[in-house]
């Protein structure tokens, strides 16, 4: 069997735009778009635009595939930022400040180069094991108010959930 995929090698910064940077505005619009606020995103501790900007935000290089880490980080950030504001808002109401979702990225050469991870937390409430079971599932989604198509995708389309 022979596959065939379009990598990027060429030394990216990891954490700028276009990866990560640019998922960050598009959860955004959407977070607006759905619940009129949005969770700042802090990258070892400074605001996104201001890691970006940074020395150690050029340390981090690797080639990847584009759109595998394009659509992994769009779901990762939007779904923190949803979980995010809908404590914020079940705890405090509407108004409610949202706290800022944190992004770590090992910032020492050395480590970088042994570890490429980014641990990414929220302030949702988590998943609880039933939910936990199936969140692997492609057709699967905690959201509540889901899209008509969704809803016709059954469980029975997840195996692992049974």
């Amino acid at each position: 069997m022979s596959f065939v995929a379009v990598a990027d090698l060429r030394e990216h910064t990891y954490v700028s735009d276009p990866l990560l940077d640019s998922r960050r505005l598009e959860a955004k619009f959407m977070c607006l778009r759905d619940y009129q606020v949005a969770p700042d995103l802090k990258v070892n501790g400074l605001k996104c635009d201001e890691y970006i900007l940074s020395e150690a935000s050029r340390q981090q290089h690797f080639p990847y595939v584009h759109t595998h880490l394009f659509y992994i980080f769009l779901e990762l950030v939007k779904n923190a930022a949803r979980a995010s504001i809908e404590r914020a808002q079940t705890e405090n109401g509407i108004q409610a400040k949202v706290p800022a979702i944190s992004v770590v990225v090992p910032e020492d050469h050395d480590m970088w180069n042994r570890e490429r991870s980014v641990k990414l937390a929220d302030q949702g409430t988590g998943m609880n094991r039933g939910v936990l079971s199936k969140a692997f599932c492609y057709f699967f989604s905690s959201v509540k108010a889901r899209p008509t198509v969704a809803d016709e995708v059954s469980v029975s389309a997840c195996p692992s959930a049974e």
